[in-house]
């Protein structure tokens, strides 16, 4: 193939394609983040945080979505510039991705250098290069390449520790473990590799096992919690914030996109089938099994640094196939390096056998039709983000509205498609309901086909991750503005996959703001949604579905009546101090507002914590108001009560970071003195109270 010293240039060659090709697909579809927003909300949601955070300081603190290394880094990077564009931000974020693609190119390098030799390293370098996973996150805002930096590295350090043990390589491996956990939470899974590095790391003397490898064993958690700490310390200040949102996520990793879907070891090792292809797959399977052959027959044990990097993809794989019913093919990154220097080695070990024969070549042929498949998709994948060029539906209907209408009008859209970010009065729905928009009467609505696809199979509505009663109201919302039943609104113009409707002129616009309109959603308040429903139940009769129009007119009330009795028998038991029954009730509250929107369920624990409060249950109180502001965190009135269910349950430190964060979001609101003055006047939490009180409302500021 080429010798080791060649290694290093064809590792720089592929350094330099992977660079043209990323760098000439970055800049293709960012004239703002909304546009982004139409091939990937994720891409676009990290974009809007970091334009916040460049905007308000670090001090408005952070989502918790991903780790903080994923917002802090760019920060630095973009925060000495003034004026940024939003194509600037996404040009500079989405470099930021392609730089930690081309960092995790040469730790494979590295990496197979290490175990094996350059040769092996370089080849697995380049089909990383060439798979369409790795290129699709290298050239898009998402922190599955930087994460993947540092689980390479702290691989890197866990290797030199198979060849002897030296305590400046655990601390190195578990201070790239933190970092990783602190891009993307997932390096927490490397905290077994390195303890098993550590049991297996050769010693000068053996009798140094107790005291060293114990030492080693001790520096893993402490280095690993202390390293998390400095790199995120807002999450040390509002722990309870932090771990709520890492809950959140987790229950989204477990659950499925939209709809319950099922775990399964099979489904992963199909994914990853289809990022190797047919070719390198069947190589690597073979090249294990004659390697397992070979130990057996020979009754030895497989080398350390190879058992490592075996134990790396059994930890992640094992995790994925318990616990995760998310299935993405990026979530097979951390190990895709690791299985390619397994393909690598196999071509390799099988070219040096074959020396001096013709049929050597065939290596060569056998390796480049295995990386035909991923180059292919790769291929593909830029052809598509080429494409982008192009004006899609959803971006010809935004542009349209643009040259159409003025900024001031007011827009509803679907996810995934465009309005462009003069219109400042507009809000993204992914879930639309007739209730829901007609609260919000907008002047434009715009719909994307795709939306109604999502909606149309109702057999999917029991397993639907927002409840029964939230898919078909999304499902009747779609299938009478299409039969023109919802004759509030007309059709302006059809884009194919996009369709542009416009109030009609009888129906008149809300009052108020439209701020004001979006929090009162965010509070589970729907103008007219007694009347919508009523609607929705007329059309759905004269269809002859009477079950599900008796069903809409009286979910909401039936469930009303249920949850106020629940309530009020919870009020009660907690007058009489019998917290357990009372927390029976909430509960049952709570699971009779699951068919209803996220907004309102939030309102309801909202309510909840309130109660515990009124009866001197802090603990319950400022846990359920966590438990609230996970599931919806845009609720000014919940922050600040947040606040001070923590200073009233002892968590000083906490409720001061709560309301710092709540008051560069909110300003100094009247509410917060308010709360704060009440604690003070009923000697609960006095002082800190007092302290909390002179920290954020002594001087000027306005309220």
């Amino acid at each position: 193939m080429f010798g080791t010293r060649d290694s290093r240039h064809f590792l720089a060659l592929i350094l330099l394609g992977f660079c043209v090709v990323g760098g000439g697909l970055i800049p293709i579809a960012v004239d703002d983040i909304r546009m982004v927003d139409v091939y990937s909300v994720d891409e676009a949601g990290a974009a809007a945080e970091v334009r916040y955070l460049l905007g308000e300081g670090l001090s408005a603190g952070l989502s918790n979505k991903y780790g903080s290394l994923f917002y802090y880094i760019p920060y630095a990077l973009l925060a000495p510039f003034d004026d940024l564009t939003d194509r600037t931000i996404l040009i500079g974020l989405r470099a930021f991705s392609l730089i930690g693609g081309l960092a995790c190119l040469w730790l494979t390098w590295v990496l197979g250098r290490s175990v094996f030799d350059g040769q092996v390293g370089v080849v697995a370098a380049a089909l990383l290069a060439v798979s369409s996973v790795f290129v699709r996150w290298g050239i898009t805002i998402h922190p599955d390449l930087p994460q993947l930096f540092w689980m390479l590295l702290s691989l890197v350090f866990v290797i030199r520790l198979s060849r002897g043990y030296a305590s400046r390589d655990v601390i190195y491996a578990t201070m790239c473990a933190a970092m990783a956990f602190n891009t993307k939470f997932g390096g927490v899974f490397l905290l077994p590799v390195i303890v098993a590095g550590v049991l297996t790391a050769k010693l000068d003397e053996e009798a140094r096992w107790n005291s060293d490898r114990l030492l080693g064993l001790l520096f893993v958690p402490v280095i690993f919690v202390g390293a998390v700490a400095l790199t995120n310390p807002l999450a040390v200040l509002d722990f309870q914030a932090f771990s709520q949102s890492l809950e959140a996520e987790r229950q989204i990793m477990g659950f499925g996109h939209s709809v319950r879907v099922e775990r399964s070891l099979g489904d992963w090792m199909a994914i990853l089938y289809v990022i190797l292809g047919p070719v390198n797959t069947l190589v690597v399977i073979a090249a294990g099994g004659v390697s397992v052959w070979h130990l057996m027959k020979r009754r030895a044990i497989p080398r350390k640094d190879v058992a490592l990097m075996v134990l790396w993809v059994v930890v992640l794989v094992a995790y994925l196939s318990l616990f995760s019913s998310l299935k993405r093919a990026r979530h097979l990154l951390p190990i895709l390096p690791v299985v390619l220097l397994f393909v690598g080695y196999a071509y390799v070990h099988a070219w040096r056998l074959l020396e001096g024969r013709p049929v050597r070549w065939a290596v060569v042929a056998v390796a480049l039709i295995g990386a035909w498949g991923p180059a292919s998709d790769s291929s593909a994948l830029a052809g598509a983000t080429l494409d982008r060029r192009t004006p899609s539906n959803e971006i010809e209907a935004g542009r349209w509205i643009g040259s159409h209408y003025p900024p001031s009008m007011r827009v509803l859209y679907s996810t995934y498609a465009y309005v462009p970010s003069e219109f400042r009065d507009a809000f993204r729905l992914f879930e639309m309901s007739y209730p829901i928009v007609n609260h919000f009467r907008p002047d434009l609505l715009v719909v994307r086909e795709a939306m109604a696809a999502e909606y149309s199979d109702t057999s999917r509505a029991a397993s639907s991750r927002t409840g029964r009663g939230a898919f078909m109201d999304a499902h009747y919302f779609h299938r009478y503005l299409k039969t023109r039943q919802i004759d509030d609104y007309r059709l302006l113009r059809s884009f194919g996959a996009v369709d542009v409707y416009a109030r009609q002129e009888g129906i008149a616009p809300r009052r108020g703001t439209w701020l004001s309109l979006v929090e009162e959603y965010a509070t589970g308040k729907l103008r007219g949604a007694k009347g919508a429903r009523h609607r929705v139940a007329a059309w759905l009769l004269a269809d002859g579905d009477s079950t599900a129009a008796r069903a809409q007119r009286t979910r909401g009330l039936g469930a009303e009546v249920r949850s106020i009795r629940h309530y009020r028998d919870a009020v009660k038991y907690l007058k009489e101090g019998r917290l357990p029954e009372a927390k029976d009730h909430f509960e049952e509250v709570v699971r009779l507002s699951m068919a209803e929107s996220d907004s309102f369920q939030t309102l309801v624990r909202q309510r909840i914590a309130r109660s515990y409060f009124e009866h001197r249950f802090f603990e319950e109180a400022q846990l359920e108001a966590g438990r609230a502001l996970a599931a919806n965190d845009a609720l000014r009135s919940l922050q600040f009560e947040y606040g001070v269910f923590l200073l009233a349950s002892g968590r000083e430190t906490a409720a001061d970071s709560v309301f710092g964060r709540a008051i560069d979001r909110f300003g100094r609101s009247a509410q917060g003195r308010s709360l704060l003055r009440q604690l003070v006047s009923q000697n609960i939490a006095r002082e800190g109270a007092q302290r909390l009180l002179r920290a954020h409302y002594t001087g000027g500021g306005q309220e």
